[in-house]
C-alpha cells in the first residue's frame, strides 16, 4: 500500500518520449558532424564510437539518416 508520502512511480508520457528519441538523434548527427581531432576528444565507449565511425562512412542522406537512428 502507497503511503501520502511516497511518489508513485508515472511512466514518460509519449511526448517526453519522442522528444527524449529526437534528443539522442540529434546528438548522434552531431558526433557524426565532428572532425576526427574533435570526435577524438570526445569520451565514448568503444562500440559508441564504432557506431559513430560506421555512421560517417555512409554517404547517401537517406542511408545516413537511418543509420544514425
Amino acid at each position: 500500500m502507497m503511503s501520502d508520502h511516497e511518489p508513485e512511480y508515472q511512466e514518460p508520457s509519449r511526448s517526453q518520449l519522442r522528444r527524449e528519441a529526437l534528443d539522442v538523434l540529434k546528438l548522434a548527427q552531431t558526433l557524426a558532424a565532428l572532425s576526427d581531432a574533435q570526435l577524438a576528444r570526445v569520451p565514448l565507449s568503444d562500440d559508441l564510437r564504432a557506431e559513430v565511425q560506421r555512421t560517417r562512412a555512409v554517404t547517401q542522406q537517406i542511408a545516413r539518416k537511418r543509420q544514425s537512428q
